[in-house]
């Protein structure tokens, strides 16, 4: 993910502060995007069915 969030912030994508305590601030990361909306990237581990 960290890789991810370097090439967003690139390209002028930075990470902007949480709006919602859902997201756990040490496994996502919200970027904004040009029209103003958040987007929020989220590492999980995939539960196995």
């Amino acid at each position: 993910m960290d890789r991810v969030v370097e090439r967003l912030a690139g390209m002028g994508y930075g990470s902007v502060p949480l709006e919602n305590p859902y997201w756990s601030p040490d496994r996502s990361v919200t970027v904004e995007d040009p029209d103003g909306w958040r987007i929020v990237l989220m590492q999980i581990k995939q539960p196995t069915n």
